[in-house]
């Protein structure tokens, strides 16, 4: 893969309303949109229609990525993620949790400078979104491009070092 370091990178669009991790992965990879879907790891499994009880066609179809894929898929391509949360963001998904959280400011912070793919709160659901490490890029269709960190609330990052 040809992994950038800058703020050059070409937006690759997402192509379904599901799909923007997988956009997100291949703009942090420097690669193409197709590449990434040639993952392994990004076919559903058997054992996972099994488990969660999805119909046995969705078997090796192409699904949505969590952050923790994310990042094992950025570790299998030998960069250093870092996988941050917000208290916000953390709040949300649980309300007694002992683990050291960060403000959202704090998570700026740590990304500032460092390319990334973040997980904002969408209109009405979650949504990844390339950060260069100076402005964002947005992989859904139709959305003026850069765009800057204040333009979204950011829940978790995904900060690559």
């Amino acid at each position: 893969m040809n992994w950038l370091r800058n703020t050059d990178v070409a937006r690759i669009p997402q192509r379904n309303n599901q799909d923007c991790s997988i956009a997100c992965l291949a703009m942090a990879l420097g690669c193409t949109y197709e590449e990434v879907e040639e993952f392994e790891a990004l076919r559903l499994s058997t054992a996972a229609a099994l488990a969660f009880g999805i119909s046995h066609k969705e078997i090796g179809t192409i699904r949505p990525l969590t952050a923790q894929e994310t990042v094992s898929l950025l570790v299998r391509e030998r960069l250093i993620p870092i996988h941050l949360i917000t208290k916000e963001a953390a709040a949300k998904l649980c309300d007694a949790c002992g683990t050291q959280l960060l403000l959202a400011d704090e998570v700026k912070n740590v990304c500032a400078r460092r390319p990334g793919i973040l997980t904002v709160q969408g209109s009405h659901e979650l949504h990844a979104v390339y950060w260069t490490g100076y402005e964002i890029i947005d992989p859904a269709p139709g959305r003026e491009q850069p765009r800057k960190w204040d333009d979204y609330e950011v829940l978790e990052a995904i900060s690559i070092f």
